[in-house]
């Protein structure tokens, strides 16, 4: 179907928001951040007196009484840190609808079938390998021809190619890319 994302998990097929949406999306958290860029764009301790201050006391005044402790607890949680907020700036309630996304991440056992073995990942980093055998994970079922345009040295090509029925083709302009990526399989069972 144009215009949709799928991806395949362990339990099926799941469809996802029209691309559309996403970026309907995107536009929304954008503009929101944009409206209340007073509040957070300003660095901590650099302004003696941040606009967002004066713009909103009453906040100011909630953050001033503030314990040590209670800053550490709301630095690491942007969630109750924007309900306390939105008591002062009602519209900063909007913060976990605006960045709160579906998850797309397949199972990770499906994440670590369509990881290379590290046999077949020559001169591939470890972490390379992950992130390759996830996106790889996460695109599956391949129903079309695959380009990996501006492949590098072929990482992602090389994942797809161990997962997919259908052709994958690798192109890099730059010829060093290439060669560092070169992989001749050494074993007929590759």
């Amino acid at each position: 179907m144009p215009g949709r994302i799928s991806t395949r998990a362990l339990s099926g097929v799941t469809s996802h928001e029209p691309i559309e949406s996403y970026f309907a999306r995107w536009q929304r958290l954008n503009d929101w951040l944009v409206q209340h860029q007073t509040i957070w764009k300003p660095a901590p301790f650099i302004e003696p007196l941040p606009a967002w201050a004066l713009r909103y006391p009453e906040l100011a005044c909630a953050v001033a009484a503030l314990t040590d402790a209670e800053c550490d607890e709301l630095d690491d949680n942007p969630e109750a840190l924007a309900r306390l907020a939105s008591h002062y700036v009602p519209q900063l309630a909007l913060r976990g609808q605006l960045v709160n996304l579906p998850e797309l991440s397949p199972e990770p056992a499906g994440i670590m079938a369509a990881t290379l073995p590290e046999v077949r990942a020559k001169d591939m980093p470890g972490r390379k390998r992950e992130q390759a055998g996830a996106f790889v994970a996460s695109l599956a079922p391949f129903q079309q021809s695959i380009v990996d345009w501006c492949c590098g040295k072929g990482y992602l090509s090389r994942t797809l190619a161990a997962r997919s029925q259908q052709s994958v083709e690798g192109y890099e302009w730059n010829p060093a890319l290439v060669a560092g990526g070169w992989w001749q399989p050494t074993c007929p069972a590759f």
